[in-house]
């Protein structure tokens, strides 16, 4: 469970581009994007996570993570409002605010503010879906999109460490349906497992992979969790695409190391 934590957590604050752009006040600008795709295809969700991008740098903001959970609402003397409802932060930054769209949130295009020092900053609108299930890849930059992948020893996934054949991994990303949430910026239960209420389909390379388990990620805050076996036919091997799909709503695709 700790590096599962360590993973989400690191891949969370790692997010690195802006593609959604929203017209703001005169003086800058900002972009909303889902927090693992951002692809434009890809909106926020009601206990989603997403990210802000923008020069947050210029109104005196400077780095700051979140050092406890449940996530606060207040960080770096930021604050972020989706329908006038404040969102917990993860983390903070000169040019970057991870946060979680609170799950009261409704659907369609909803106000969006940053206050900083108690003044707002940056105000417009974010489209707001019912679901938009995305997978978090651990190096948006890499063209190969690695995904936030644990093995089955627990272990991160790469090519110095790929995952066997017949073997279950980890697959996280956010955005799914899930059957409750807890309350915002609160971790998920250990001592049960809150499912998806959409059934999951995972993809390696071309073929179906087995899905175990779908759901909200036990003692992480609103991470979808997809444990899924990988395929045993030969040709899944090297690096591989993944995918998944909930209804007829697909992900964007990262990848994923298999012994050849």
């Amino acid at each position: 469970m700790k590096a599962r934590r360590m993973t989400i957590k690191m891949s969370l604050v790692c997010l690195a581009v802006a593609l959604l752009s929203l017209p703001l006040c005169a003086q800058s600008t900002v972009a909303v994007v889902n927090a693992a795709s951002f692809e434009p295809q890809f909106p926020v969700a009601p206990g989603a996570w997403a990210t802000a991008f923008g020069d947050f740098a210029s109104v005196g903001v400077s780095d700051t993570p979140a050092t406890s959970v449940p996530f606060p609402v207040t960080l770096g003397g930021v604050e972020v409002f989706v329908n006038n409802v404040a969102a917990p932060m993860n983390f903070a930054g000169v040019g970057q605010v991870n946060f979680l769209i609170p799950r009261e949130t409704p659907t369609g295009r909803q106000p969006f503010r940053v206050a900083v020092s108690g003044m707002t900053t940056f105000e417009g609108e974010v489209q707001v879906f019912n679901i938009s299930p995305a997978l978090i890849s651990l190096n948006p930059g890499d063209a190969a999109k690695p995904g936030a992948v644990l093995n089955q020893d627990g272990t991160i996934n790469s090519e110095e460490n790929p995952a066997g054949r017949g073997e279950v991994i980890s697959i996280y990303g956010v955005g799914a349906d899930f059957s409750e949430l807890p309350e915002n910026g609160a971790e998920a239960p250990l001592d049960r497992l809150i499912a998806t209420t959409t059934a999951t389909k995972v993809f390696v390379s071309v073929s179906e992979a087995a899905v175990q388990f779908s759901g909200l990620a036990p003692g992480l805050v609103n991470a979808w969790q997809i444990n899924a076996f990988i395929p045993s036919e030969s040709f899944v091997s090297g690096l591989v695409p993944i995918y998944a799909s909930l209804g007829n709503l697909r992900t964007n695709s990262v990848s994923i190391w298999v012994e050849e």
